[in-house]
């Protein structure tokens, strides 16, 4: 008996120790990437579409840098894969120019990887030139769902706007 509550309190003990380390220190992504480039695009422009990515930790590890280009534009100026090895900063900023025939229905994509061995993790971001980000519609509810005489949930359809 002695024994189980030893080990009853040990454990009390331990997930209040885990409880107040995770409260102390919230989980953050190692590395954070921003696409951004002009408010607007027209027809035969060149836009400057300017990357960050934004490392927690700094080290040697190398980082793949890749870049998507829609149709409809032209890399001008800038690499469409790169890999970068900066055991030094924190932040890492690349710029691209574009040219433009039209402007693009899809987006400029930049996708960047850091690998150490079996383990990797990958931050994604877009440029969109110029247009609206996507939305999803205000969520239609539909009759609630009664099981014994208690509503259990309310459905709802959520789907993007087009």
């Amino acid at each position: 008996m002695k024994t189980t509550i030893t080990l009853v309190a040990v454990l009390m003990a331990a997930t209040l120790s885990f409880t107040a380390l995770s409260a102390s220190r919230p989980m953050e992504p190692p590395l954070v990437l921003l696409v951004d480039g002009p408010k607007t695009a027209a027809d035969g422009a060149t836009v400057e579409i300017k990357a960050s990515v934004v490392r927690k930790t700094v080290n040697e590890l190398p980082m793949e840098l890749l870049v998507t280009v829609p149709d409809g534009a032209t890399l001008v100026e800038g690499f469409a894969s790169e890999t970068i090895k900066d055991p030094v900063s924190t932040t890492i900023e690349r710029i691209w120019k574009v040219k433009l025939g039209s402007v693009p229905s899809q987006d400029f994509k930049v996708e960047v990887i850091l690998r150490n061995g079996e383990l990797s993790t990958r931050a994604t971001g877009e440029y969109r030139f110029g247009r609206a980000e996507p939305r999803f519609a205000v969520p239609k509810t539909a009759k609630p769902l009664v099981i014994n005489g208690t509503m259990v949930l309310t459905p709802v359809q959520a789907t993007p706007e087009k």
